[in-house]
């Protein structure tokens, strides 16, 4: 057995235990009341989607992503794959750039035209700095009632076992929270095309699968870097419009 199928075999051992753990204590999101709040307008925080794409296989390990389910699973796949993730993450984004595809700057500008259409007056980007849990460990200076903190904890293409296509898919935190008190008026967590998720780690998430007619590839070298694009975009819209439906 080589060191790195050892260390995979570890990683494997110790997922299972942490999910085991968990299992007992499933998210419990925080629901938004729009009837006692006095929301108006909403800034949006600043670097809601990664630089790059990640490149996650949930089947890897025994199974292990699929036996995580949800956020854990995204979270913990690349851990588990080591160097074969970075691999495909490396080849993924080397096919990727030349199209200057920014997908932040794109989701935001959704974000900010849906609050928009929602009722609500928008107040724009706003710098944020994050502290543990992607909560907001600083306010930004701002005079919106309340700021949009939305993080793709992982984003990028994603099959959830082995045999199927790879397609895009992202792990999301999203929290509304009152600028002047702090408060967290709602808190919800989103799965996109996260696969066979465990009913007890996906209990209180938002799950979001791929449309119907989604286009996916067998192979990270085989994509067609336009068609992920496109498709990308297809879900920051539907994750987006998730978002807003939530308030």
């Amino acid at each position: 057995m080589t060191l790195f199928s050892k260390t995979k075999l570890a990683l494997s051992a110790c997922l299972m235990m942490t999910v085991s753990a968990c299992a007992t204590a499933p998210y419990v999101p925080t629901v938004y009341d729009a009837s006692v709040t006095s929301v108006k307008s909403i800034a949006i925080a600043d670097d809601s989607v990664p630089d790059e794409m990640g490149a996650n296989e949930l089947a890897s390990a025994a199974g292990t992503g699929q036996a995580a389910g949800g956020l854990i699973g995204l979270l913990v796949v690349s851990a588990i794959e080591g160097a074969e993730t970075s691999s495909r993450k490396g080849k993924l984004n080397e096919i990727m750039e030349p199209l200057g595809f920014d997908a932040e700057a794109e989701f935001e500008e959704m974000l900010r035209t849906k609050l928009t259409e929602a009722g609500y007056e928008g107040k724009g980007v706003v710098t944020v700095d994050r502290g543990k849990k992607s909560k907001l460990s600083e306010f930004p200076e701002t005079d919106a009632d309340a700021v949009l903190n939305v993080e793709m904890v992982s984003y990028g293409m994603q099959k959830a076992v082995t045999g199927e296509e790879w397609r895009p898919a992202a792990g999301v935190r999203v929290q509304l929270v009152k600028n002047d008190t702090s408060e967290v008026l709602m808190e919800n967590m989103i799965s996109y095309n996260s696969g066979k998720l465990g009913v007890p780690q996906t209990e209180g998430f938002v799950t979001m699968e791929h449309a119907a007619d989604s286009i996916g590839f067998l192979k990270i070298k085989e994509i067609e870097p336009e068609v992920v694009r496109d498709e990308t975009r297809r879900m920051l819209d539907e994750i987006s419009t998730m978002i807003v439906t939530l308030l």
